[in-house]
């Protein structure tokens, strides 16, 4: 092989290399804005579980109270 065409079978290689890069990079990119997306939700939903245990609390407090008052 000349030096000329291996020349030009290193640029396309090269080439090819940095668009799959590119695109790996935009996939990645993708998948950090889902995952992000899905944290935030989870976090939402913890901060709701932890609501509704603190008001379920509130309410075994409030029922053990009464049942100490009525023994």
């Amino acid at each position: 092989m000349t030096y000329g065409r291996q020349q030009n079978r290193t640029a396309r290689e090269l080439e090819n290399a940095t668009t799959n890069a590119a695109n790996l990079i935009e996939e990645l990119e993708e998948k950090v804005a889902e995952l992000e997306t899905e944290a935030t939700r989870l976090g939402e939903d913890v901060e709701s579980a932890e609501e509704d245990n603190r008001a379920l609390q509130d309410e075994i407090d409030r029922l053990v109270a009464r049942l100490g008052e009525a023994a």
